[in-house]
């Protein structure tokens, strides 16, 4: 395959995050990596040659996944390179868990905030959706999440008078005409994969490499016919 820009691709973890959140657009970049290899030259199983995987939380160190998968995160706000950082992507957790994350974290707010005006692409995954809403990454767009809590999302948009459409029923949902950053959020769970593909086939790569990356993870890629063909309903 032709050369490809290199992007940097953080991931907000907190404790209880969700694992498939995370893990499963982190496996996306990281198979990605595989067709993209200089031929000739052995992958390097520490980081990718492209697309470059990194973790960080508030205070760095180790976080605790959802029924106690250690993390070991590799930045703290402290020490992340922040101008660095070209992918953003907020998993979730259970609806209670992410508000209480909400209520007591304000400082992660703001700091969500701040990457709203530099990086970008920011995506969500599941109910990370409410935290990248209360930040105010929604506002004027349409959303999603997962199905669950499609209420819960918009009541966050009309307290903040967002002017945001939540959708229900799509896979995923991309904001095309957002610029700096550009939005994308995903229904639960396993969306997050296919919105993963999606922004390797639409935003960071084509469709050659997604094709290539879903073959070798032999996953039958959901496309997200619905948005895009079909107006759907938001929520009432």
């Amino acid at each position: 395959m032709a050369p490809q820009k290199k992007y940097n691709i953080f991931f907000l973890l907190f404790d209880y995050v969700e694992v498939l959140d995370f893990t499963g657009s982190f496996d996306v970049f990281s198979m990605a990596n595989i067709p993209l290899n200089p031929p000739g030259h052995p992958p390097n199983y520490d980081q990718g040659h492209v697309f470059r995987l990194y973790t960080v939380t508030e205070k760095g160190g180790r976080v605790t996944a959802l029924h106690g998968l250690k993390i070991e995160t590799d930045y703290s706000f402290a020490t992340c390179p922040t101008d660095d950082i070209d992918v953003l992507i907020i998993p979730g957790a259970s609806p209670d868990i992410i508000k209480r994350f909400i209520a007591e974290n304000p400082s992660v707010i703001a700091w969500l905030e701040q990457r709203l005006s530099h990086v970008p692409v920011v995506a969500s995954v599941c109910v990370g959706a409410l935290i990248l809403a209360t930040a105010g990454g929604f506002d004027g767009l349409q959303c999603t999440t997962h199905h669950g809590s499609l209420g819960d999302l918009k009541a966050i948009l009309e307290a903040r008078d967002a002017k945001a459409t939540v959708v229900p029923g799509a896979r995923y949902i991309d904001n095309p005409s957002s610029e700096n950053p550009r939005i994308l959020s995903s229904a639960g769970v396993s969306a997050g994969i296919d919105q993963a593909f999606h922004m390797l086939r639409e935003i960071l790569g084509n469709p050659t490499l997604a094709d290539s990356t879903a073959t070798i993870m032999e996953y039958n890629e959901s496309r997200n016919w619905v948005y895009g063909r079909v107006v759907p309903q938001p929520v009432e």
